[in-house]
């Protein structure tokens, strides 16, 4: 990762995951921090899951949940949100 990082005496990577399930945490304050550039994607912009809505509809039914529970937002939507499972 050096070279990658050179071009700023200071740079920092950080590489995560999916948001975390409790609110509050570094990576959401970096998320949300201007200063810091982030880059992201959704099970939506995976060119290697055409039909993302068919297999997110397998993922709800298997795990008895809907497209709008926490677990689906954050693990597969990547959006910070408030887990009450």
């Amino acid at each position: 990762m050096e070279p990658l990082l050179k071009d700023y005496s200071d740079s920092q990577l950080i590489i995560t995951g999916t948001p975390p399930r409790i609110s509050g945490t570094y990576f959401e304050l970096c998320w949300n921090d201007s200063n810091w550039k982030h880059y992201s994607w959704t099970m939506r912009n995976n060119v290697f899951i055409p039909n993302y809505e068919n297999v997110l509809a397998e993922v709800c039914k298997e795990k008895g949940l809907t497209f709008d529970s926490p677990l689906i937002q954050r693990e597969y939507m990547g959006k910070f949100v408030r887990d009450t499972e």
